[in-house]
């Protein structure tokens, strides 16, 4: 069921408006990995937070300063 969100296929456009970035392992395997990676750390975007398995699992995001 779609969920009516928008889907960009702009990586710039959606890191540039994030607070936080959780990534799969595809990015790896489809060499988005390090440009990612260059854009979160220019931005000071928290990462890697890494999925790199489907079934369901906790997130936990710590925060370096928490007034951000």
């Amino acid at each position: 069921m779609a969920s009516g969100l928008p889907v960009s296929r702009d990586m710039a456009e959606v890191v540039e408006a994030a607070d936080a970035v959780v990534a799969t392992g595809m990015t790896l395997s489809n060499g988005s990995f390090d440009v990612l990676l260059d854009r979160c750390l220019q931005q000071e975007i928290p990462f890697p937070f890494s999925q790199f398995s489907s079934r369901p699992s906790s997130l936990y995001r710590y925060r370096q300063n928490p007034a951000r």
